[in-house]
């Protein structure tokens, strides 16, 4: 019996530290913050035809149309791909 009450007195005070050392650590320093804050971008793409090109790469010729932003960005739109 008293080997139950001494595994039951340990595990309380286990938890016991446990919840005293988070709050102390969030006493001593409450400036850390475990949070993650993301935006997405505010800026609409106006995207325009811009220009066709060509790429080989191994045995295989890729195929882009580039379109082009007013901001300066652009993107590449896989067309076609083909076997030399």
């Amino acid at each position: 019996m008293k080997n139950i009450i001494k595994k039951i007195s340990v595990i309380a005070m286990a938890f016991t530290l446990l919840g005293a050392g988070s709050t102390v650590a969030k006493t001593v320093s409450p400036k850390t913050d475990n949070t993650i804050s993301a935006s997405a971008a505010s800026h609409v793409h106006n995207w325009k035809y811009w220009k066709r090109g060509s790429e080989v790469r191994g045995d295989y010729v890729y195929c882009y149309t580039y379109y082009k932003c007013s901001c300066g960005s652009y993107y590449a739109c896989l067309d076609q791909t083909h076997h030399k």
